[in-house]
């Protein structure tokens, strides 16, 4: 500033400083005015670097601003925002009076003050402030603004020449107190057609104190249009400037650094002022009124418009040939090219058809490169790979998007969005999903804003449909499973009641469900599989219906009965065996019958599961009619038949196995397998069962049509798996002693031995086995048999041995000493080789002296002649008498005597349920009644149930009345908000409901809830009293719990096979649990257990998005939070939500915000894919939504706090990292209404990091 002339606070007495409390006088008026006509002027830039930190927020709405504005500041902003108003709205209506606008209406009101913005300004200490300067010379964009300062000083506004002289002067604003500082600004400048100067201003850096300031920026809307009110034209006056939008204004503002007051001339009309700068870039000037702008534009366009055409002409001329780096080459000019042309749009419509045609000449060479070199691949390596040949499509598709709104070609959105959806196939068959993942979304931007209604063309619909259907792909290979399953669900609008598109949606359904059964994960990933496949399911129905040609009815039929098999797949996962043979039925009875094979081993193994194993094997042996059976489905059931059965099952599988020789291809492997099956594993001795499964197996192995699969050269190693198998099995039972199996498997074994020289050392160790064998049987014959042939194979001492203890035996045989003595030598070498007081009562009582009367009670029980008959008389005086508490005294001095073993009238249940039922009459009695109803449980537990209760219904009906009256009172208490008395209560039912026996479900029903319940008022009742639960609280918290679970598995289980039973167990309770577990667990610091926990209620069947929403949230915040359990329970409620045909996108708006948050919380805010990942979530969620369907708010929160995240890595220097968080944020905000001036900003800021 040394260059200018600064005016002392002194002297700046010509700034007008005006008091408003009478705004009616027209003194006032015409201050306020006159001020606003003297003011403004244009210098040259500043060249010092701006020294201050600041805070911009906007203001869209109170909601808005409570969702995004920063909490510390929040309330005191919005405060100052709204008590500034009034005096905004008087200020106008004073200005636009002299304007000879008589009424502020709606229309103007928002052009004047249609969007506000609030800065907090804070200007640091600066240790040279001669070197730089804290806010550069310039004059807003907006309106007005309103400054509030406080008393440092620093601001400058330049005097206007005629003011003070010649010279530049800038004129210091002293701080007045209690007052505002207001600036007319450009806004107010352009629409007063210059009779309103705006107000260049700036403030000085301050080398020892710290300045505060805070300015309403008050602005148009950003689609306003701003120019000359047609008021102040109406008297002739010609118009300094244009009509301009408000938002393109401000996009040229903040486009340019702090200079003067040169961003006015942006809606100058021509021709312009004297004092206009001569070297002003034709860029700057955005007009299409000005013509030479717009030849040089136009001349521009086609210069870039004849390179790309350089480029295509190359392209189209390339042959397979060419060396790869000549594609590259070209591949890098166009992309130069493109993105020179995407900065200078907009285009006529003229160049938008050159640009349409060159589009489709470049996809052309495309094609026909992949052609040409499709064709010399088999002989030499491609010139041009695979994925330079899907950057290159990718580019046609960028230059058709450049004019998708061409006029002249019918559908361009549609035909631009083919070129992406083709391109994304490539990208996706090359496994490049996210570049995959940008074309399907670019695709789905460009048709989202087609009207369905009106689409004729059947190419041009099935499109739509296969678009949502490769994005969902795209999604589910990037693990995206939420995105995926959303997308399908919005395939069901696309459909047109064609049967070709309702067979596509319904296989990808299909395709889906059959991804997550084959990966074999956890219950909650089954459970997602078959609700795919119950979707695939109903299309396909609704296809079925559809259907007009035989053809396309056997197709829906096919793709039906496929579906219901895998349904059944997964039932049988999941182990509903009667869900399984419902299906099997189902289709078994169809019309035309299914008789695929998988229906015998699904509903065999169903059959194994319900322990019905006769019902199996006939399902099994069915499998014998069925020709060409695959191999790997009837191993499969053989497997899990004798699995189940076991040695029961052995001859089934044989029989199997034979009969299906013949019919079905089997190979030498599944001979073995199902050998191998049969025999098992050995180890387990010679019991009856393995010499039961030995036989059939020698039996199986020796069938002729067995030994023949054997035959081929290309069997050798099976034929060596099946000698294993055999050898291993005689081996076993030789060691127990069990000759006679031992040597069946030992012949049996050298069926699998080929006679050739290369096996003859192992016949005759053969041989020589089966010699001991029968050494061991005393058959010496057959022993010296088997010898002599191991001496021909292979003479050794071994053999000579053998032959002489063989021959020695024969001659020994009617010696009985010597036969002993054989006996033993042929043990040794086997072991060598295998190494009057009633009336003053009732005087009492009709006196209603209870005291006495109680007295009377206990002196009664002392009288020589006491009898229990008294008092139970006693009682049912007191209660006709309404004298409850003598009736309690009565019947608690009758229950003292039941422990004696003494012959009693009445039954001492009957006491106590009298007792209970007297108590609860009255009011405040509930501890009493507790105390009771515990004694009956003592009593019961100490005498039996059945002495105590009774015997058959009589007792039962005790038993649940002490049950139901210990539960209404555990309800009632909850209700009254004694938590702690309602959980002693409910305890208390779930051990009376455990004692009814035989009452079977609903019965264990009750007893859980009370359980559950229990624990639930426990946690209420700390919550209540403010007091922490004591460790011995909280381990009975987790005995009832434990219980509950165990409880709730077993209803769950038992239910699920008796589907003629009602399903009394509400969601509620399971939900209920699991919060209280989940609770109690955190008090343990028992992570891994509430996530199981949460993970397994998410795959019930109880499962809800509104239960796992608020599971999600109160595990994500809190003094006990579990991030993983949070993130875990809020993804699957996103899924479930978009997984919905009508998704509630409010919700599913609050759990992506709320998944941003807890990612950002617990993996940084640094640069972080987690992070990124759910912004680029919530990007594909949006895409393809109608506009406004996604909520406003959330999706500018998305797009802000997006922004704002690339603050920091741009201030570090990781420019990367910052551009891509504003792309991101970019995205999403081109997604949501309302964010122009955002979105400008953004594309600007883009730029800017791009040219550095």
């Amino acid at each position: 500033m040394s260059n200018t002339k600064i005016i002392s606070p002194q002297q700046s007495t010509s700034i007008p400083i005006i008091e408003m409390a009478n705004w009616e006088d027209p003194k006032v008026e015409d201050a306020i005015c006159d001020g606003a006509e003297k003011w403004g002027f244009s210098p040259p830039p500043e060249k010092a670097l701006e020294w201050k930190h600041y805070l911009s927020l906007f203001y869209v709405s109170d909601q808005e601003a409570a969702s995004t504005w920063p909490p510390s500041c929040r309330d005191e902003a919005l405060e100052y925002l709204k008590k500034t108003e009034p005096i905004i709205k008087r200020l106008l209506q004073v200005l636009m009076k002299r304007l000879n606008v008589r009424e502020i209406d709606e229309t103007k009101e928002s052009l004047l003050m249609g969007s506000k913005r609030i800065n907090l300004n804070y200007y640091l200490i600066c240790p040279d402030p001669d070197l730089t300067i804290s806010l550069g010379r310039h004059s807003d964009v907006s309106t007005l603004t309103v400054l509030l300062q406080d008393d440092t000083g620093d601001l400058y506004v330049r005097a206007e020449d005629n003011i003070v002289g010649a010279e530049e002067h800038w004129i210091h604003v002293a701080p007045v107190p209690r007052s505002l500082v207001i600036n007319v600004e450009n806004a107010m400048q352009i629409m007063s057609n210059g009779r309103y100067k705006s107000v260049e201003h700036r403030v000085r850096a301050n080398g020892s104190e710290v300045r505060v300031s805070v300015p309403i920026f008050v602005n148009p809307k950003p689609l306003d249009v701003i120019g000359p009110l047609h008021e102040v034209l109406a008297s002739g006056e010609e118009a300094l400037y244009k009509d301009v939008l408000y938002s393109d204004y401000v996009k040229h503002f903040f486009r340019k650094a702090h200079d003067g007051k040169k961003t006015i001339e942006f809606a100058k009309k021509f021709p312009f002022p004297p004092n206009f700068p001569p070297k002003m870039r034709i860029a700057e000037i955005s007009s299409p009124e000005l013509r030479p702008a717009h030849r040089d534009m136009e001349t521009h366009h086609h210069h870039l418009l004849s390179q790309v055409e350089a480029s295509v002409k190359k392209l189209e001329r390339h042959t397979a040939d060419k060396p790869s780096h000549e594609t590259v080459t070209v591949t890098a000019d166009l992309s130069q090219s493109l993105a020179q042309l995407s900065q200078s749009s907009p285009f006529s419509n003229s160049l938008k058809l050159q640009i349409w045609k060159l589009s489709y000449r470049l996809w052309n060479a495309c094609v026909d490169i992949s052609n040409a070199t499709t064709i010399r691949s088999s002989s030499t390596s491609p010139a041009v790979t695979a994925e330079d040949h899907a950057k290159l499509r990718h580019l046609a598709a960028d230059l058709l998007y450049l004019v998708a709104d061409v006029t002249g070609v019918p559908s361009p959105a549609i035909k631009s969005a083919s070129f992406y959806y083709k391109t994304g196939l490539i990208w996706h068959n090359l496994r490049k999903f996210d570049l995959a993942s940008i074309c399907f979304e670019r695709a789905t931007d460009l048709v989202s804003k087609v009207d369905l209604a009106s689409i004729s063309d059947l190419g041009e619909k099935k499109l739509l449909l296969d678009l949502n259907l490769a994005r969902s792909r795209t999604a589910w290979e990037v693990s995206d499973r939420n995105l995926a399953v959303a997308l399908l669900n919005r395939s069901k609008g696309l459909l047109f009641g064609l049967c070709e598109h309702y067979k596509e949606l319904a296989s990808q359904y299909l395709v889906l469900g059959k991804c997550l059964l084959s990966r074999n994960e956890d219950a909650h990933a089954l459970g997602e599989a078959l609700k795919l496949m119950n979707d695939a399911l109903d299309i396909c129905e609704k296809g079925f219906s559809a259907a007009k040609t035989r053809e396309e009815t056997l197709d829906f039929r096919g793709l039906r009965w496929k579906t219901l098999r895998f349904i059944s797949a997964v039932h049988l996962q999941k182990e509903e065996f009667d869900s399984v043979l419902k299906c099997v039925k189902v289709l078994r009875e169809a019309d035309g019958g299914d008789d695929h094979p998988s229906l015998s081993v699904l509903a065999m193994k169903a059959w194994l599961g319900l322990g019905r194993h006769g019902e199996a094997e006939k399902e099994l042996r069915g499998m014998v009619i069925n020709k060409g059976i695959p191999e790997s489905v009837w191993l499969s059931a053989v497997d899990a038949y004798f699995q189940a059965a076991g040695t029961a099952g052995a001859e089934t599988a044989k029989g199997v196995f034979l009969g299906l020789l013949g019919r079905c291809h089997i190979s030498a492997g599944a001979a073995v397998r199902v050998a191998h099956r049969v025999v098992g594993n050995g180890g387990g001795g010679a019991t009856e069962g393995s010499r039961v499964r030995a036989k059939v197996v020698a039996e199986l192995v020796s069938d002729e049509r067995v030994v023949a699969l054997f035959a081929d050269q290309g069997t050798a190693k099976d034929r060596a798996a099946m000698h294993a198998v055999l050898w291993n099995c005689a081996a076993d039972h030789f060691q127990s002693k069990d000759y006679e199996t031992s040597a069946e498997l030992f012949e049996k074994s050298m069926l699998y031995i080929t006679y050739d020289t290369e096996n003859r050392i192992l016949r005759a160790k053969g041989f020589r086995v089966l010699c001991l064998c029968y050494l061991g049987l005393s058959l010496l014959d057959r022993a010296l048999e088997y010898i002599n042939e191991a001496e021909k194979l292979e003479p050794n001492v071994v053999c000579a041995f053998l032959k002489v203890l063989s021959s020695l035996s024969l001659s020994l045989r009617l010696s009985r000493s010597m036969s002993q003595m054989h006996l033993c030598l042929v043990q040794r070498c086997i072991d060598m080789y295998r190494s009057t007081t009633a009336d003053k009562f009732k005087i009492y009582l009709q006196k209603n002296d209870h005291n006495g009367a109680i007295t009377q009670i206990q002196a009664m029980t002392t009288c020589l002649d006491f009898q229990p008959d008294f008092l139970s008389l006693s009682a049912h005086e007191a209660v006709a008498c309404d004298a409850l508490p003598v009736a309690v005294a009565s019947l608690s001095s009758m229950l003292n005597l039941y422990a004696s073993g003494k012959s009693m009238p009445t039954e001492e249940v009957t006491v106590l349920r009298t007792l209970v039922t007297v108590l609860i009459k009255g009011p405040g009695n509930e501890q009493q009644a507790l105390k009771f109803l515990k004694h009956a449980h003592t009593r019961a537990s100490d005498l039996g149930p059945d002495c105590f209760f009774g015997k058959e219904e009589v007792g039962r009906r005790e038993r649940n009345w002490f049950a139901v009256t210990s539960w209404n009172l555990g309800t009632k208490a909850g209700q009254d908000k004694n938590y702690e008395l309602s959980a002693q209560f409910l305890r208390l039912a779930s051990d009376f409901y455990a004692l009814i026996e035989g009452s079977g479900y609903e019965n264990n029903v009750m007893v859980c809830k009370s359980l559950v319940f229990s624990a639930s008022a426990m946690i209420a009742s700390e919550f209540q009293s403010k007091t922490t639960m004591s460790e011995a609280e909280v381990k009975q918290a987790v005995d009832l719990l434990d219980r509950a679970g165990k409880m709730l598995k077993s209803i769950s289980a038992g239910n699920s096979l008796n589907d003629d039973q009602i399903t009394i167990l509400e969601p509620e309770l399971f939900f209920i649990y699991t919060s209280c577990a989940y609770d109690i667990q955190g008090r343990l610091n028992d992570l891994g257990s509430q996530l199981f926990l949460v993970k397994s209620f998410a795959s019930s069947k109880a499962s809800k998005p509104q239960y796992l929403l608020q599971i999600g949230l109160c595990a994500s915040q809190g003094p006990r939070s579990n991030h993983e359990v949070a993130n875990f329970a809020l993804n699957e409620c996103l899924s479930s939500f978009l997984s919905s045909p009508s998704p509630d996108y409010q919700n599913v708006a609050l759990v992506v915000r709320k998944l941003v948050t807890i990612a950002s919380l617990h993996k940084g805010d640094t640069d972080d894919d987690v992070v990124y990942g759910m912004y680029k979530k919530a990007y594909g969620i949006m895409v393809g939504l109608k506009e406004g369907e996604y909520p406003t708010e959330e999706g500018k929160w998305l797009a802000m706090t997006a922004w704002n995240r690339a603050a920091v890595p741009v201030r570090l220097g990781h420019v990367e990292i910052g551009k891509k968080w504003m792309g991101i944020g970019l995205e999403i905000a081109k997604h949501v209404p309302g964010m122009e001036t955002y979105k400008a900003c953004m594309e600007d800021f883009l730029r800017g990091l791009d040219k550095n």
